[in-house]
This record gives structure tokens, sequence and C-alpha cells, in this order.
């Protein structure tokens, strides 16, 4: 016998009462800190991909004020100026993907769990799978979207180098002094309102400076922590996973990425024939803003029941329009090259 549409929303209670016990909870925790960052620092009102009833495809139209400059004095009874322009770029949905579990309704009769909490531990499962899924994505588009540091030459310092787009800084720089260089990096890339996420490489100074916050020889280093940045993010277990155990710091700028995510489904469970399926959404657990697409169905084999659900995200991260300076991309990189 199939779920009715109050059935499967009932089903999803029950997944919200095991989310709220601890004990449950940490099994289903995603690690996906560097996603939450990505959604905390997105400023873009990205309508058409969020509406349902659009295509995957939106264009953005900005103003480009780039020709501006300076000039001599002249004659001030014929004045000219450059004409402002706008420019546009389309953004298409390029983040796929999908999971899936099933429960047989004769598991029910001889297991400890009921039918029901053992669908609910497959959603949340569904949930952390997909929620790591797109945290594993965030930190392969920052890579690259990775601009170019213009700034390596902090005083009374030895210079950073660049590889690639990486700013390397030298291991024993990587101490709570390095944050008025990064901030002093932040105004020569012309960064307005820039934020920090990082893994390991800024995280056990980050963690030193707060529990020796309270000592006399502590204090300076939480100060150099707190007064520096007012938004930073850390994420040591993705961040540094992705990149292979290459320690890296990156600085993003308000606004310079957007993440959203895309559902074809209503929130309340629809019929749909041929198959016959259930379909509808559910926010994420772990990302709460994001929602995934909800496929239930179900067979009868030889007189068993299956049923089956599918968890599918459809979502873009885009990197806003870029400024007057092609190799200003509102992200940089930086290197710790001797780990932590």
């Amino acid at each position: 016998m199939a779920f009715t549409a109050s059935q499967l929303l009932k089903v999803q209670t029950v997944s919200d009462d095991l989310w709220a016990d601890n004990r449950t909870k940490i099994d289903y925790m995603a690690e996906c800190d560097i996603a939450k960052a990505i959604q905390s620092e997105s400023t873009a009102m990205l309508s058409p991909l969020q509406d349902p009833s659009k295509t995957k495809t939106v264009k953005l139209i900005w103003l480009n004020a780039c020709s501006v400059d300076d000039a001599a004095v002249g004659d001030d009874c014929a004045i000219t100026g450059p004409e402002l322009s706008s420019d546009s770029q389309d953004y298409v949905l390029d983040i796929f993907r999908k999971t899936s579990f099933s429960v047989k309704e004769i598991q029910a009769r001889t297991d400890q769990f009921t039918l029901q909490q053992q669908i609910a531990r497959g959603l949340l499962q569904c949930d952390k799978v997909l929620a790591e899924y797109v945290a594993d994505q965030c930190v392969a588009k920052l890579e690259s979207y990775r601009g170019t540091n213009t700034y390596l030459t902090p005083v009374g310092s030895t210079a950073w180098s660049l590889s690639g787009s990486d700013t390397i800084v030298p291991a024993d720089q990587w101490t709570t002094g390095l944050m008025p260089k990064l901030s002093l990096t932040a105004r020569k890339n012309k960064f307005l309102n820039p934020a920090l996420i990082s893994g390991e490489a800024l995280w056990y100074m980050n963690e030193e400076a707060a529990n020796n916050s309270g000592n006399d020889d502590g204090k300076g280093d939480a100060t150099r922590i707190r007064k520096y940045f007012d938004r930073k993010y850390f994420d040591p277990v993705k961040i540094d996973e992705v990149n292979a155990g290459t320690f890296k710091a990156y600085m993003v700028d308000r606004g310079a990425i957007a993440m959203v995510t895309k559902s074809h489904y209503p929130s309340v469970p629809a019929i749909y024939q041929n198959p016959w399926q259930m379909r509808y959404q559910v926010e994420s657990k772990n990302l709460p803003g994001i929602f995934w697409e909800v496929i239930y169905t179900n067979s009868c084999t030889s007189g068993e029941i299956t049923h089956v659900w599918q968890f599918k995200v459809n979502a873009g991260i885009f990197l806003n329009p870029t400024g007057c300076t092609s190799t200003n991309t509102g992200v940089l990189s930086f290197v710790r090259p001797e780990g932590v």
C-alpha cells in the first residue's frame, strides 16, 4: 500500500523528532560549514532561478562605469564624457546530484524500529549526503573563482609569492600578526566587505586566541582576531579534504558569490502518473534555506511491498560579474605551505 500525501508529511515529522534528539542527530549531521558560509555571504537575488515556473537560465544586468577617468581641465562650455554602458551575464544551474533509499514493509515486522522510523532515518541520511556534496562543490567553486592578489609585500615581512592563483604566505607568518596584513591585503585589492573562510590554516590560531584571551599575554592575540574581519568562517574538514591536504584560507568579498537551489515541486506531495509517483520538496536540516526535490514511489513484487525515495539537488554557485579589473573576482586564496 502506498503512502498518502498526509502520511508522507507525517513521516517527515518523525524525522524532525529524530533531528531534535541530540544522540540521534549526531549520526546525520553533515560536514558542510563551508556551504553555510557561502550562503551567509550571498547577497544576489536570483529570483528567476528560485521560481519553479522559470527556466534554468537567468540574465543579470549591471551598470558599467569603468570608463570614467580623470583628465586635464579644459573648456567648461563644451564638456563631454564617456557613456555609461550595461553588461549582462547568463547563469545556468550546473550542480545536479541525487541519492536514494528503499525500505521493505516486511522489515518493520521483524525490526525493532517501526516502518516510519526506518524511513525517517533514510530521509535524514539523504539530507546529510546531499549537504556534504554541496559543501564539496562550494570548495571547488571557490577554487575556480580565485582572482589574483596584487599585494605581496607587507612591510617588515618576508615577501609573499604567487603560485598560480594562490598566495603563498611563509609558514612563520601564520600567527595573529597575519590578521592586519590580510586586512591591508583586502584594502589593496579593493575588497569592500571581506570575510575569511578557512580550514585548519587559521582554525588553530583562532581557537588558541580565544582560549588565551583571559591571560595578560594572550590579550593581544585575541584583540587581533576580533579587530580584523567581522566575519570568519571555519570548515576544518571539507576545505582541507577537497584540497587534498593543502592548507588554505579564502578571502571572499561579500556578494562576490551567490548560491541558489531550484525545486520544481511543491511542499505538499503531488501525485504524478505513468509511472505513479509522489513528488514534493523538503528543506534541508543541515542547510536551512536549501531545498531538495523528493520523489516517492512503491512497488509490489511476489507479495512484498517496497517503498522507495529519491532526493535530488539542482543548484548553482555563481560568481558575480567582475568589476573594472578582470582579475579581481572578489575571491583570494592564501596557502600555509607547511601545514599546521
